[in-house]
């Protein structure tokens, strides 16, 4: 099973996220677009998991979330990740103390169950578009004119997910397979009352 954890939005903010996108579209000569329904913050990618260690995965996800309380996200910047001669276009957000914390704990976590976890720096963003080739040379213009234009999105975020990643009916979706919710007043060992 290919996994990773990370964090759903809602879909007002996908919807909004989607809407940015259209400057995009009219600039890229080509390109793979994140479906709407896809959009997500990535913590941390595993890869392809045994079935059997789903359930360390599940304890290494509530252990993390224990300490956690629920804290808000707000996009930012629109960047690029290059790969040779394409890039991956993104929404950043905006510097979170929260999440670094989140990320931290639930790295962690996972490394005490004996998960490898990735040893890049954590670059919070939403991917936007994968494998594009720009239309003009000069792609700092539409980054910059994206992000003029861009209203700044809020994110709610007061869980860890786990999403399997797969092919259906041909298309590449998410799909939710568990949920860890962040501690809350209502809640005592992440069951709500």
């Amino acid at each position: 099973m290919r996994v990773f954890i990370g964090i759903a939005l809602s879909d007002d903010a996908k919807r909004m996220i989607s809407e940015n996108e259209d400057i995009l579209r009219e600039r890229i000569l080509s390109g793979n677009f994140v479906p709407e329904e896809n959009h997500h913050i990535t913590l941390h990618f595993l890869g392809d998991i045994e079935e059997e260690r789903i359930e360390q995965l599940k304890e290494a996800m509530d252990e993390a979330s224990l300490h956690l309380r629920p804290f808000n996200l707000v996009t930012s910047w629109v960047g690029e990740f290059r790969k040779r001669k394409r890039f991956i276009i993104y929404m950043g957000l905006e510097e979170s103390e929260e999440l670094q914390k989140a990320h931290g704990r639930l790295k962690d976590a996972l490394e005490d169950k004996g998960f490898e976890t990735e040893k890049a720096p954590f670059v919070p963003h939403i991917t936007l578009v994968r494998n594009a080739i720009w239309r003009k040379e000069d792609s700092e213009a539409t980054l910059r004119e994206t992000e003029s234009t861009g209203r700044k999105i809020p994110i709610m975020t007061d869980r860890f997910v786990l999403f399997e990643s797969k092919k259906v009916d041909g298309k590449l979706s998410y799909i939710n397979k568990y949920e860890s919710n962040f501690y809350t007043k209502k809640s005592i060992n992440n069951v709500y009352l």
